[in-house]
């Protein structure tokens, strides 16, 4: 059950993503939100050990953490994040829905696992329901995460024998495309990462 929070007037926010032109467009969008809460960035890091150093520099409100970074995964960061300020919020924001790569960010004490796919405004959104003390999951995982929490049968993953949920075969045509062109890139990933 999660905790509701009081939103701070001011947040600061520190951005993990070893993408420029991701971390230029999340700036771009916290710089134009007119909400209650002031959204200022206290740091943006391009690996685990720079979001590590910047968190204990700047003790973040919420922390935006990519899952994939050049040295590490996102939720094994996300522990050393939450160790070294305990009262900071992350979300994790990729590019990436395998079922292992959620459940270890839920795992790892995660907030919130969003798909970079998302408007603008759901990410301020996303922030503000983070900080108030919510937990945010992307619509489009939702299902699977109810699935693999419920241990429906599926397919077992290749991580610690954790059951998966095959994706719902009842999406619209366009979205089927979209999670397959995602599915096919994590498997990708996966391949190349182990």
């Amino acid at each position: 059950m999660s905790q509701t929070l009081s939103v701070p007037k001011n947040a600061r926010i520190l951005i993990v993503d070893d993408s420029t032109l991701m971390r230029e467009g999340i700036r771009t969008v916290l710089a134009q939100s007119n909400t209650g809460t002031r959204l200022e960035i206290c740091g943006e890091a391009t690996t685990g050990a720079e979001a590590l150093r910047l968190t204990a520099e700047t003790l973040p409100d919420p922390v935006l953490l990519d899952v994939r970074l050049p040295d590490g995964y996102g939720f094994t960061i996300c522990r050393d994040i939450l160790a070294a300020s305990p009262n900071s919020r992350v979300l994790m924001l990729t590019a990436f829905s395998t079922d292992k790569f959620v459940y270890e960010s839920i795992t790892s004490g995660a907030h919130g696992y969003l798909l970079k796919e998302l408007a603008p405004e759901t990410l301020i959104q996303s922030i503000e329901d983070c900080l108030a003390g919510k937990s945010i999951l992307a619509t489009d995982i939702t299902g699977d995460v109810m699935r693999m929490m419920r241990g429906d049968e599926g397919a077992t993953s290749h991580a610690e024998g954790i059951p998966f949920a095959p994706r719902a075969s009842s999406v619209g045509i366009g979205r089927r495309r979209s999670h397959e062109q995602r599915d096919r890139r994590d498997a990708e990933f996966e391949q190349q990462h182990g």
